[in-house]
């Protein structure tokens, strides 16, 4: 009688293998030596700082012995690291002299992300992150040194095994049938304008103005021998030169991290699942599954705005980070007018759009009050310290007012049966959107101020990370519910 044979492609004869333990792939054993190295690195200089000069066959001999010592390290990292599929659970075990175990239960899993570092695209690997709905502050589990090939395939089968476990698993609201597969890239036009317009300029240019500063007597020079500016003030020249190179350098420095970050920026849907790739020396693959978004932020920046373009970032139920329920940028540069039809094609149920209900006229006194007081207090504070060139910080009193008469103007709210928009501005106006199903819990509040102007701030809580995330709007109808 013939024997039926089990093609090694099919995710169900995967799935038997990863029954036993396995390892990755032994050219992690790099990977690992670097990182175990550079950890060490620095307490080692330190150490042979003295000994360089009187002992330096000492010191070498210590370096290779060194080397020797962490790719001992990561030998038996390797060695030590394995993982396995078994009765519902992903379980990992790691550690050299500290042995530690880790159990996840497949419904547990919120995202998978698959990065590749430097090193690791040296070697030819990627680092598989694997979110949970926990507090922590890093993935849950990282499988770093294994093929993509292997990584593919695991997330396949983490994906199926835990829909096999989940067969009653919410469905999104209003989602007809999904085309086989719908595709957002960005282009090299709107890397460029991203660019030009990130607030990242503003982070990079006080640090360049530091660091230029000592350049700009040199530069005082070569503008005097090239014969400009010969009747001009030195000073005048030397400050002109500081805010010139911190600019141009500010600008090339925003292109270069917006380029590291976003390069190759592409966002696919299969059928109900959002694939995030992005990255040029550290490419990254993140899976979000549609069921679990919470919510989407449309931000306006202040420099994008005025073009019409929109970043939208995601809340979902997992998240890792510096912070708790650290976002995902969903898709980091579109036409304000094309969101609409962005949401409609891949986050179905995400409504957009809506008229919004602005705040009562009295609520705006409050919101041009509020950060009128903090200004009057900073610019006396100011004023007094460095009279008198302080005084111009009464500057800060008409900007503070317009700040809140604009957050005024820009602040609302629509409901609808199936979702809930709320705008505000801080410094971005940002309108975040919220499936009503997805709302952990609903508060209001009020003041005694706000009590005497029939006023309350109104709150949303839904799941992102571990602690979730709150969305308010302040001074609303006190007899409002924004639910109705």
């Amino acid at each position: 009688m013939a024997c039926a044979t089990r093609s090694p492609n099919s995710p169900r004869w995967w799935m038997m293998t990863m029954s036993n333990p396995r390892r990755v792939h032994p050219l992690a054993i790099i990977p690992y030596t670097i990182s175990f190295l550079r950890n060490a690195l620095l307490p080692f200089l330190f150490g042979s700082i003295s000994l360089i000069r009187e002992h330096p066959l000492i010191t070498v001999f210590g370096a290779f012995g060194l080397l020797v010592l962490t790719a001992v390290f990561g030998f038996l990292f390797w060695y030590n690291f394995s993982y396995t599929i078994e009765a519902g659970e992903l379980r990992v075990k790691k550690g050299i002299f500290n042995k530690q175990r880790r159990f996840i239960p497949l419904e547990r899993i919120q995202s998978i992300d698959i990065k590749a570092g430097i090193i690791l695209q040296l070697v030819g690997l990627v680092q598989l992150q694997i979110e949970t709905a926990s507090e922590g502050k890093v993935p849950e589990i990282s499988l770093a040194g294994i093929t993509r090939e292997e990584a593919e395939d695991l997330k396949k089968v983490l994906s199926d095994a835990k829909a096999a476990r989940q067969p009653h698993a919410e469905t999104v609201a209003g989602q007809a049938a999904a085309p086989e597969q719908i595709q957002y890239r960005l282009t090299m036009k709107q890397l460029i304008f991203m660019s030009l317009t990130s607030s990242s300029i503003g982070l990079i240019a006080p640090f360049l103005s530091a660091v230029i500063e000592p350049l700009t007597s040199y530069s005082e020079h070569l503008v005097k021998w090239l014969g400009l500016f010969q009747n001009s003030n030195p000073n005048l020249i030397e400050i002109g030169i500081l805010v010139v190179l911190t600019a141009i350098l500010s600008v090339l420095g925003s292109i270069i991290v917006t380029m590291l970050a976003y390069a190759r920026f592409t966002l696919t849907r299969q059928g109900d699942v959002l694939k995030i790739s992005r990255g040029l020396l550290e490419k990254r693959e993140l899976t979000l599954p549609l069921d679990r978004l919470q919510g989407i932020r449309i931000v306006e920046g202040l420099l994008r705005q005025p073009f019409g373009y929109v970043t939208l970032h995601v809340e979902s139920g997992g998240g890792y980070g510096k912070k708790q329920g650290q976002t995902t940028v969903l898709y980091p540069l579109l036409k304000r007018k094309d969101v609409k039809q962005f949401l409609q094609e891949m986050a179905p149920g995400f409504e957009a759009g809506a008229k919004l209900n602005r705040l009562p006229q009295r609520a705006q006194r409050r919101y041009g009050g509020r950060p009128l007081l903090i200004a009057c207090a900073a610019a006396a504070v100011i004023a007094l310290l460095f009279y008198p060139f302080g005084l111009f910080a009464l500057l800060l009193l008409p900007l503070s007012l317009a700040c809140g008469l604009l957050q005024y103007r820009d602040a609302g709210w629509s409901s609808s049966p199936s979702c809930l928009t709320i705008r505000r501005r801080k410094f971005a106006r940002t309108t975040v959107v919220i499936p009503w199903r997805k709302v952990q819990s609903y508060h209001r509040q009020q003041s005694l101020l706000q009590k005497r102007a029939r006023l309350a701030t109104a709150s949303v809580r839904i799941i992102s990370g571990g602690e979730g995330k709150e969305y308010k709007i302040i001074d609303v109808e006190a007899d409002q519910v924004l639910g109705s």
